[in-house]
């Protein structure tokens, strides 16, 4: 909390010309944060955290990124539009987090049969299609909905898409429910969501 300790230690930094994570104006004066930055070299996630003890401010602070994109808020599943930069209150031992993208993600592409029969494969390509930039790695979060609505774990998968694009296969049950199913795929980095039906026999 030494503020002359702080200014030294920015001055040692810029010197030896390591760059900020993320540029904020108010560095010296703010306390108590903390920020990430997770890369492919396409898309960027940046997370600032806000640690109890350090900090008892109310203060809104402008993120500066190191390059522009398009931006989406990942907590509130918010696009934020093309921009270089944030203003936002990171809550008390919480966290800001922010994607900058390098394409917009308008929409998935996932063609599914219209039928499939208890007991055999459910396969498909699921494709992120992206606008005015390239996909870069994702991570997609699929859902199978069951015919009343239900889900749970054994029909959640985490997939890595390179350049937006993975296969999904999941095995479906001599027992499952027969009826109209869900297929829900959200995109983490930009909060983007969307369903596709198939019937069970």
């Amino acid at each position: 909390k030494n503020l002359d300790c702080r200014k030294q230690v920015l001055q040692f930094l810029a010197e030896n010309k390591v760059s900020q994570v993320l540029g904020c104006k108010d560095i010296l004066k703010v306390e108590g944060r903390e920020a990430m930055r997770l890369t492919d070299g396409t898309n960027s996630l940046y997370v600032v955290l806000r640690m109890p003890g350090r900090s008892e401010d109310d203060a809104e602070q402008k993120f500066d990124f190191p390059t522009d994109g398009f931006v989406y808020d990942v907590r509130t599943a918010q696009a934020l539009g093309r921009k270089r930069s944030v203003s936002a209150k990171v809550p008390l031992a919480g966290a800001g987090c922010w994607s900058v993208c390098a394409g917009q993600a308008s929409g998935f592409e996932v063609p599914l049969p219209a039928t499939i029969a208890r007991g055999s494969d459910l396969q498909t390509t699921i494709r992120l299609n992206v606008a005015s930039g390239p996909a870069g790695t994702r991570l997609f979060r699929v859902r199978l909905i069951r015919p009343d609505g239900t889900s749970g774990l054994q029909f959640e998968r985490k997939l890595t898409a390179a350049d937006g694009v993975c296969e999904f296969k999941f095995r479906m049950a001599f027992n499952d429910q027969k009826g109209q199913w869900t297929l829900a795929v959200k995109d983490v980095l930009t909060g983007l969501e969307e369903s596709f039906g198939f019937n069970v026999k």
